[in-house]
């Protein structure tokens, strides 16, 4: 498979979803793309390093490819970070000198980890918190884009937007009845889109 993307040279999105695959980190420690703009993949870990004492080890391969395209990196999309909060701070603390994290995505349905078992409402104030740290650092506050997919509109709380979280927020999308779209990284503002069709 890297053999395979020495022939992409000029490749400048990449849309990288291999949760199940052992050699993900051999891929991206041999994988260079100089002319890669935007990158989706999700944080995985190298299932070869056995010592956990450091949390970022496992990650480490994610990090050093990251470094690598930095010049030219102008989007990356973690598809699985609300499955994870500390594994996600530990990426940003090593890339936030050049990468910022400008928009959140949640789908309230479809989202295992984080909302599970919660009161009724508390998931408005639950995404705010994925975004906050005790001492209100800095983690999260450049959000300027929040899309939330599937919240329930009538148990909103009450104190949602004067959180200091979501204070640069620009754009707010609100989807609360979409229908389920199993399409890669579908667009939902399309005029061609099922989710356009079936909220109108």
């Amino acid at each position: 498979m890297t053999k395979a993307f020495c022939n992409c040279k000029n490749l400048t999105h990449l849309y990288l979803d291999l949760l199940d695959i052992d050699w993900f980190a051999d891929l991206l420690r041999h994988l260079y793309l100089p002319a890669l703009t935007h990158l989706y993949m999700p944080l995985v870990e190298d299932t070869s390093v056995l010592d956990n004492r450091d949390g970022e080890a496992k990650t480490w391969f994610v990090i050093e490819f990251l470094e690598q395209h930095q010049e030219t990196l102008m989007v990356f999309h973690l598809l699985n970070a609300a499955n994870d909060r500390e594994k996600v701070k530990q990426l940003w603390y090593r890339v936030k000198t050049w990468l910022s994290i400008e928009e959140i995505r949640i789908d309230l349905k479809h989202t295992e980890e984080l909302f599970l078992e919660i009161g009724q409402g508390l998931e408005w104030t639950q995404t705010a918190d994925f975004l906050g740290i005790d001492g209100r650092d800095q983690w999260g506050r450049g959000l300027c884009l929040a899309r939330l997919d599937r919240f329930d509109l009538t148990n909103i709380h009450k104190g949602f937007m004067f959180d200091y979280t979501w204070q640069k927020l620009k754009i707010l999308v609100l989807n609360p009845q979409l229908t389920w779209n199993f399409g890669l990284l579908p667009e939902p503002n399309d005029h061609l889109s099922p989710r356009v069709r079936e909220s109108e």
